[in-house]
């Protein structure tokens, strides 16, 4: 049975829920959520059935039905309401909740990482944008968007790293994120112009050396 990892609800003061700390204003979409989470590379092929057609890079296609277009409605507004005035090149962070939402064999050995996350949310000096998919959005960055612990939130497409049409375009000051190989850089490459990094966060499930750079 899945479990959300405890460590991160504890590090980022999410909801004490046993299953999934979905935030109340998508309750209507949890079954949607639930899967999301559970069968997240079978995302691809759901939302091409419900599409009809080939999902392409940076399209909405994904969410074409009645249902799931009215749940990326849902997540649009909430982050508006939510979301801060940014007039300045932001840090971006791409998919960092990934890891413990996704690989739950991974729970235990993600402490050092989501410690370093929540230390560089807590002490960074500039504005904090996070690029998340519409359904993670629902379980963390939600939450920490209402707190303030983050300045805004855009989405990308469920399984991969490229901006969904519509979406800001920031030019990011410096970016971090998982998956360096896909989400990572389908991030930076759906960016206007060309993006200077700093230093990176970077997190690859697949290696055994993710090292956490502070940007400053």
């Amino acid at each position: 049975m899945f479990r959300f990892d405890p460590f991160l609800k504890q590090q980022f003061s999410l909801p004490n829920e046993s299953y999934l700390p979905l935030h109340a204003s998508f309750e209507d979409y949890r079954p949607w959520v639930s899967n999301a989470v559970l069968f997240p590379e079978k995302l691809i092929q759901v939302h091409k059935y419900i599409s009809g057609s080939r999902v392409s890079s940076h399209s909405l296609e994904q969410y074409r039905s009645t249902y799931l277009r009215s749940f990326l409605q849902a997540v649009r507004t909430h982050r508006d309401a939510h979301s801060t005035s940014i007039s300045q090149k932001p840090l971006v962070g791409v998919h960092v909740f990934f890891p413990s939402l996704v690989h739950t064999h991974l729970h235990g050995s993600l402490t050092d990482y989501l410690s370093s996350l929540s230390q560089l949310f807590s002490s960074r000096t500039d504005p904090l944008v996070l690029a998340d998919t519409p359904e993670q959005y629902t379980l963390v960055s939600s939450h920490l968007l209402e707190r303030g612990v983050i300045d805004d939130v855009v989405f990308t497409q469920s399984n991969k790293g490229y901006l969904l049409d519509g979406e800001k375009n920031y030019s990011p000051l410096a970016a971090f994120g998982g998956y360096e190989s896909l989400c990572f850089s389908q991030f930076l490459s759906s960016q206007q112009g060309s993006v200077s990094l700093k230093k990176e966060f970077i997190f690859d499930v697949n290696s055994e050396n993710n090292l956490f750079f502070p940007y400053r």
